[in-house]
């Protein structure tokens, strides 16, 4: 019973691509892993009943079902990050409405159900920041926008009456819950990105260009609403160790070394890292 929960067929996320008769491709085992993952919450709700039971003495032994253990390495963030060529071709290929949806997302970090509650009296041009209300971490926060989210929303915002939501669709009618979901997968077939973008993948997207681009994570910790920097660290760490590389060996201050010597091992780190060297394997023993 348990294994058939955690088992998903490999189509079961190409819906779209049935909607479309377009031959089915094998999903990239994020399926798989939400399925084990849904599999191991009802375990252990599972597992919490049967425990009340054995406490309580309606149930003699509890043996059976602390034999069985849940799914291992399953609970890990999604660490999928848009490239420019990805983010260029899902615009090109999304409706206005669409588009407008994810250049907020884009541009702010914020949640599709932050960004669809959002009104005009949200955006404060003088200040160039988006007041966001508190929602899934119960944390209000002003997110710090760019010179172009600035330019983005006050596009948007003009005209627009108080009550109205900043992001609509195309027929003046607000988004529903999750309405834009069908929609983002299949605007991703088109585009031609394998697995379909999810719409939280624009979030990491996000912080991680800000990471690259040197914002501190406390800074960035900030402008997606987390209490501290933890969570920023364990889902991009791999972002700012390369971040953190070129930092040093550019800023880092000469102790010993001429400059001269300094920018002759650069071009020797240059060259290896554009041309490894092959790797020479042991002759065996005859």
């Amino acid at each position: 019973w348990f294994q058939s929960l955690g088992t998903r067929p490999l189509d079961a996320s190409n819906f779209v691509r049935r909607a479309n008769n377009q031959p089915i491709v094998c999903n990239d085992g994020e399926a798989d892993r939400k399925a084990k993952l849904r599999a191991n919450s009802v375990l252990i709700t599972l597992k919490a009943a049967l425990n009340l039971a054995w406490r309580d003495g309606r149930i003699d032994d509890d043996t059976e079902w602390r034999r069985l253990l849940p799914y291992r390495s399953v609970r890990k963030a999604r660490q999928r990050i848009l490239g420019y060529d990805e983010v260029e071709a899902l615009l090109a290929a999304s409706p206005s409405d669409l588009r407008k949806l994810i250049l907020g997302a884009l541009f702010t970090g914020c949640r599709s159900g932050e960004l669809l509650a959002l009104r005009p009296s949200n955006f404060n041009y003088e200040s160039g920041t988006l007041f966001v209300h508190a929602t899934k971490t119960r944390r209000s926060r002003n997110v710090v926008l760019s010179y172009e989210a600035i330019s983005f929303f006050e596009r948007l915002t003009h005209g627009l009456g108080e009550k109205h939501p900043i992001f609509r669709k195309s027929n003046g009618e607000p988004w529903g819950h999750r309405g834009y979901c069908y929609l983002m997968r299949k605007t991703s077939v088109e585009a031609g990105l394998e697995p379909p973008v999810i719409f939280h993948e624009l979030r990491h997207t996000y912080a991680s260009g800000l990471i690259m681009a040197g914002v501190s994570p406390f800074v960035v910790a900030d402008q997606l609403g987390h209490a501290d920097c933890t969570q920023i660290i364990k889902t991009y760490g791999h972002v700012s160790a390369e971040f953190a590389v070129d930092q040093v060996r550019r800023l880092s201050p000469r102790i010993e070394a001429t400059a001269a010597e300094v920018r002759k091992t650069a071009r020797w780190f240059r060259r290896l890292k554009e041309n490894p060297p092959p790797r020479w394997r042991p002759i065996g023993r005859i």
